[in-house]
């Protein structure tokens, strides 16, 4: 329990702690919101119990309804079996099958059981409840009267006449054919007169279950809703559009001897009543699709749900809008600081809208940008000297690289010489030239079209010294040339590719020089098939904490030179697995001044 209770005040105290850190328009938004919310909670809760309760007194008088029609059906069959005896102690009757019986004359037979017909015939239960009536006397011989005369089989009449001399005069039934739906009674006659209980012969009735049931209600004519009659579980009459309901489900199991359920089935809702017979025993269950009864309880239902949630919506937006028109400025203030933090004093004043309001919060603002203006103004003094220090770090950062590249130049040259290839050296000296002409301008960045012109002149002297060894791709996308760079930053990478690639190769060695864009930047890539470096090697590179055959300075310095040009979130990223070559990108803004003049590389 104290574990308990320990757990609880954690967990309140760190819902407490989030609710502290949020902002303050998500705070007035949040309590506003949960006031609604717990308000429209009470009026849905006090809905929900009036429409359970109209529901309710909807449900059972449905069930009364329902069970009225079961009553009708009831009576039905009462009725039939009153005038089964009716017919069986009738004088007429008696005198006529008597006379029947006892004659040895066809003729007289004859007129005797004409007279019956006759008399059953007028009978008015034909019309309203029975489809035929029939007689069969102890010889077996039988005639019936009406217009289901046809419909029944010799099996179930066999079987009910047995059942009837079984009954000794009582009324007997049969359970109805589920395919013909056609319920059959009997009755057997026996002579009172003096007592001598003579059988003369068995009543048989037929009737129709499903006239019996359009008599009592339209529900079940045709419409969508389902009557089910069952005896000790199983199904003796069915009738309805849900043949796909199984009975059995509720049955016994589902509620009691009388009762009703809302169900789901098939992916809907239905309303079934269940009514037990104490006259037959069987058991009555109607399904009716519950939206048939209760659509207008539903329409009601869900206007009152929509106006509730519309009041909920709009109260919301409400909520929204005062609580923004509150922590807007206040939020203008806290974006204006953040980008003073930035360095960004050009666009604060057109953060702060309201600054120009008289309430505690404009004169904040009022006083916040006076603030700023006075730092502007230092920043500013000191900017020229700033920036007199940035150039001459540049300009000591190219100097780094420069002599390395010449280093490796000449070498080349001295190994050409050495191996008689006065053309070749001629070539290279040529290649030079044009290197050191570009290069030795003044201006520490150029475009990335004349970055290539000077990688193009630095390629042609590595392609004379590495013959097949070597393959250089130099793709640089036209759309990229007018960017800006510092300049030699992709010489010392190529060269770098070709010290641990090709030097460490014995097939052939790939190097590509390509571009893209990735939407905000421009990436440069410079890529190599060579051995590649494993993880921890990699790590520490990255890091500069190395240097690798003395090209690490070279790559710190590029980093440097790039960052210091564009910012920290720019410079070099270095990619290697051993064995599947080295990968290096050089990440530009796009908005760092493209010049519009250039060519394609």
């Amino acid at each position: 329990m104290k574990w308990l209770k320990c757990s609880g005040r954690r967990t309140w105290e760190r819902l407490l702690g989030k609710y502290r850190n949020m902002r303050l328009f998500h705070k007035l938004l949040l309590l506003n919101v949960i006031l609604l919310a717990a308000y429209g909670f009470v009026c849905v809760l006090g809905l929900e119990i009036s429409f359970s309760t109209y529901d309710s007194q909807l449900y059972k008088k449905t069930a009364q309804v329902t069970g009225h029609l079961f009553t009708g059906i009831e009576n039905d069959l009462k009725s039939v079996e009153k005038f089964s005896l009716s017919v069986a102690l009738d004088q007429d009757v008696q005198d006529q099958l008597g006379e029947a019986v006892d004659t040895k004359d066809p003729y007289r037979y004859m007129v005797d059981t004409e007279n019956i017909k006759a008399k059953l015939m007028m009978e008015p239960m034909l019309e309203k409840t029975l489809s035929s009536i029939g007689y069969v006397d102890p010889n077996g011989k039988m005639f019936m009267v009406g217009s289901g005369s046809t419909q029944i089989d010799s099996t179930i009449l066999e079987n009910l006449i047995k059942k009837a001399q079984a009954a000794q005069g009582e009324y007997a039934f049969v359970e109805p054919d589920p395919q013909s739906k056609l319920f059959c009674t009997a009755r057997e006659i026996m002579e009172y007169k003096n007592l001598s209980l003579r059988k003369l012969g068995t009543l048989v009735f037929t009737m129709d279950m499903d006239t019996i049931v359009r008599a009592h209600g339209d529900a079940f004519d045709g419409g969508d809703t389902s009557l089910f009659i069952l005896s000790d579980g199983n199904v003796i009459y069915r009738s309805g559009s849900e043949t796909k309901w199984d009975p059995a489900e509720f049955a016994e199991s589902r509620f009691a001897k009388t009762g009703y359920e809302i169900l789901t089935a098939h992916g809907k809702k239905y309303f079934a009543v269940r009514v037990q017979s104490s006259y037959t025993h069987w058991a009555y269950v109607s399904i009716l699709p519950y939206n048939k009864i209760f659509d207008e309880d539903l329409m009601l239902r869900y206007g009152v749900m929509l106006c509730i949630l519309l009041s909920f919506v709009g109260s919301v937006y409400l909520s929204y809008r005062i609580a923004r028109h509150i922590t807007r400025p206040i939020e203008d203030l806290t974006a204006g600081i953040k980008q003073v933090e930035a360095g960004d004093f050009s666009h604060v004043q057109t953060k702060l809208s309201d600054y120009d309001r008289a309430d505690e919060i404009g004169q904040l603002q009022k006083d916040f940008l006076l603030m700023t203006n006075q730092v502007d103004d230092l920043i500013r003094e000191n900017y020229e000297k700033q920036m007199t220090i940035q150039d001459t770090r540049f300009r000591a950062l190219q100097a780094q690289i420069n002599p390395h590249f010449l280093y490796n130049t000449f070498s080349s040259i001295n190994w050409l010489a050495r191996q008689g290839e006065t053309e070749k050296v001629s070539e290279v000296i040529l290649a030079l030239s044009s290197l050191f002409r570009a290069a030795s301008g003044d201006e520490t960045v150029v475009t990335l079209e004349q970055e290539a012109a000077l990688l193009n002149s630095y390629v042609t002297i590595q392609k004379i010294r590495y013959s097949d060894r070597a393959k250089f791709y130099l793709e640089i996308s036209p759309e990229h040339c007018g960017y800006r760079v510092p300049k030699m930053i992709l010489q010392p990478l190529v060269e770098n590719s070709i010290k641990y690639g090709v030097e460490n190769m014995i097939g052939e060695c790939v190097i590509r020089v390509n571009s893209f864009d990735d939407g905000e930047n421009i990436k440069i890539m410079v890529s190599d098939n060579g051995p590649g470096m494993d993880a921890e090697f990699l790590a520490k590179l990255r890091k500069f904490e190395i240097h690798p055959k003395g090209s690490g300075i070279g790559l710190k310095n590029i980093d440097d030179r790039l960052k210091m040009l564009f910012g920290p979130q720019y410079g070099l990223i270095l990619y290697s697995e051993s064995g599947k070559g080295t990968l290096v990108t050089i990440t530009i803004p796009k908005g760092e001044g493209k010049n519009a003049q250039s060519h394609p590389c």
